[in-house]
């Protein structure tokens, strides 16, 4: 994150959750203007890698299959190709250190055989992926006979098991060499089976190119990696503040399939940091296990992303934009990013964070258990803000005149058929982003929303963890205001069931729609926060709870909002207002309109220092008590 204030940085769990007993910051706001940013079981024989400055190679290396070569001499040479030529290789050719100039047009077919120990120069024509090979060097014009690659780990120099911080430095420059290789022979997939390697890229340095492509594995365009389940991918456990693993600059048509990308959040070396600009980088939370920096058309499909030192999976901009908003030349953002059918779990900042894109969609994911554990110091294992499963937070500023600068913006994202699980401090922000559908997901901690508009949260589950904190409420906004300008607008809350939260729906903003949620065995069903132009309507709001509230407001300030057509039965007081709309001007009104009110206890509808609220055509029981109230109307109501 950056050094420099957001738009009133706010905290996000303060204002998501709206305790105001919490309040934490998000992350250091410094000088990462491009940083954001299921406990596997170990395969068999597979060691930890050695302490940094250890020394020696592998031991007991996990190798998937093995490519059988036969290794008997050549009894033929290369020499005497013709133009169009094809030979099938079926033993050693040995190049001696040459370099071979083909004809024009040879192909080179795999029999079981290799070339080794030379540079082969094409004049067009292909060579079979197997051929390939760390001693093999290709220069001229040629391309694969066929557009998937298979990696065998044997027949590279990328070394599997325990090995040293410099070894995992060789396999990250090694496997990146060897995609460029095979990209620049016309592959258009590489494919990897049984693998495990541990990989580290270094610190940023401050070129943003070379920051996002030198410290991961790096994914061209017009490609698919493609990983099996027996595929494990590792970070090296380093003093890196800002580990990356997999990452994706300006790249386009490109899918990531299967596998297992492994952070060191529990091997790591959380010693304080001082960066190469003199920045204390102590908290150790920028690492990203794969970032997408600006991009258009990226899926990330079936793969296991766990246990990152930051983020999961990070999707932004290849920088930041102009302090209007419009792209940086030669800059992107991300466009029509996938994210399906993934598992992105345990990691300690956030399992996704989303600070930059238009068009991402979020489906069929598994995100669980963000943040949380045994937090012993400022830089450990434990979590670190704002340890959310979800976090859209496009990064802002206000100038000098307090106008609005956005560096960053998140727009037009879906989330659906998703399970957020044990996330622990909540599953989506929606921190600073507009135009979002949250449809049909399984969750168990709350959804909430600062600086978000047009946004909606419909048909999900939203059931409380049976045990566990931070889970008081399920959804909520919060009214927010800067320059005469509401920032909280047009968002929509319907068609959810929430079960097992102290409160409901926690609700403030502007032009709010909540229609048709059942929501039961609450202490609050709907607390309602500064509010305007908005409608409650059909709602079922049931709780067997000791001492349960419908609604409930304390100092809440109502414009023009009706609640029609409710169901409401609770233990205690089906209403309970203190301070509500204490200013009492003439456009402060609330109207309950065709609720039914019912209080297991036979509680009144209860108004202290209340103004300007209106209950007609509803049926509640006993009665009404005002405290200290005016403009309470009540017409054609039937007290049970």
């Amino acid at each position: 994150m950056k050094n420099s204030i957001h738009i009133p940085r706010i905290p996000t769990l303060l204002i998501c959750l709206f305790c105001l007993c919490a309040s934490y910051s998000c992350s250091d706001e410094d000088l990462f203007l491009d940083a954001v940013i299921i406990e596997e079981e170990p395969i068999v024989n597979t060691p930890t890698p050695r302490e940094e400055g250890s020394q020696g190679g592998t031991t007991d290396p996990v190798v998937g299959d093995v490519l059988k070569i036969n290794q008997s001499p050549c009894k033929y040479t290369l020499d005497d190709l013709s133009a169009n030529e094809t030979l099938a290789i079926d033993c050693q050719l040995d190049l001696g250190g040459r370099t071979v100039n083909l004809p024009a047009n040879v192909s080179l077919e795999f029999n079981g055989g290799e070339i080794i120990n030379g540079t082969l120069n094409f004049s067009g024509g292909a060579i079979d992926g197997e051929l390939l090979n760390v001693g093999l060097t290709i220069t001229g014009n040629a391309k694969l006979s066929q557009p998937e690659f298979t990696f065998y780990p044997e027949r590279w120099s990328i070394l599997q098991g325990e090995i040293s911080k410099d070894q995992a430095k060789n396999n990250k420059n090694s496997l990146n060499e060897l995609l460029a290789l095979v990209k620049g022979l016309s592959a258009t997939s590489f494919a990897i089976d049984k693998f495990d390697a541990y990989f580290f890229g270094d610190f940023y340095t401050t070129d943003p190119k070379n920051s996002f492509e030198s410290n991961s594995i790096k994914i061209p365009s017009n490609f698919h990696f493609k990983m099996s389940s027996n595929t494990f991918l590792r970070n090296f456990p380093t003093n890196n503040p800002a580990p990356r693993l997999l990452g994706i600059y300006k790249g386009e048509n490109i899918k990531v399939s299967g596998g297992n990308l492994i952070g060191d959040r529990y091997t790591h070396n959380y010693a304080p940091v001082i960066d190469w600009v003199g920045v204390s980088r102590n908290t150790h939370e920028f690492g990203t296990l794969v970032f997408i920096a600006g991009g258009n058309n990226i899926e990330i499909n079936n793969v296991i992303i766990r246990k990152g030192t930051g983020d999961g999976l990070g999707i932004g901009g290849s920088t930041i934009r102009l302090a209007d908003g419009s792209l940086r030349p030669n800059e992107v953002i991300a466009t029509n990013v996938k994210i399906i059918g993934c598992t992105i779990d345990d990691c300690r900042r956030n399992n996704i964070s989303i600070i930059d894109g238009d068009g991402i969609l979020l489906e069929n994911n598994l995100i669980t258990n963000a943040g949380g554990g045994e937090k012993t110091s400022v830089a450990s294992t434990g979590g670190v803000d704002p340890q959310f499963g979800l976090d859209l937070e496009a990064y802002r500023e206000r100038g000098p005149n307090n106008e609005l600068i956005e560096y960053e913006r998140v727009e037009n994202v879906t989330v659906r058929n998703n399970t957020f699980k044990g996330n622990f401090k909540g599953d989506i922000v929606i921190y600073t982003a507009n135009d979002v559908l949250i449809e049909n997901n399984e969750m168990d901690n709350i959804v909430g929303g600062l600086a978000a508009f047009n946004c909606r949260i419909i048909n999900n589950k939203i059931i409380a963890r049976e045990s566990g904190v931070e889970t008081s409420i399920a959804v909520g906004f919060s009214e927010l205001i800067i320059n005469n300008k509401d920032l909280v607008y047009n968002n929509e809350i319907s068609g959810n069931t929430i079960s097992g939260f102290d409160t409901g729906i926690s609700l403030g903003g502007v032009d709010m729609k909540v229609n048709n949620n059942t929501i039961t065995d609450f202490k609050e069903a709907i607390f309602f926060k500064n509010l305007r132009n908005s409608e409650v309507r059909e709602n079922r709001l049931e709780s067997t709870r000791p001492n349960s509230w419908g609604y409930i407001s304390i100092n809440g300030l109502v414009k023009n909002v009706l609640v029609y057509k409710d169901i409401v039965k609770v233990t205690h007081k089906p209403i309970n207002f203190m301070g509500f709309n204490r200013n009492n001007t003439v456009d402060t009104r609330l109207t309950f309109d065709s609720v039914s009110f019912e209080s297991t206890s036979n509680r009144r509808l209860y108004f202290e220092n209340t103004n300007n609220v209106t209950v007609k055509n509803s049926s509640f029981p006993v009665g009404v008590e005002e405290v200290n109230s005016s403009g309470i109307i009540l017409s054609n109501n039937t007290i049970n």
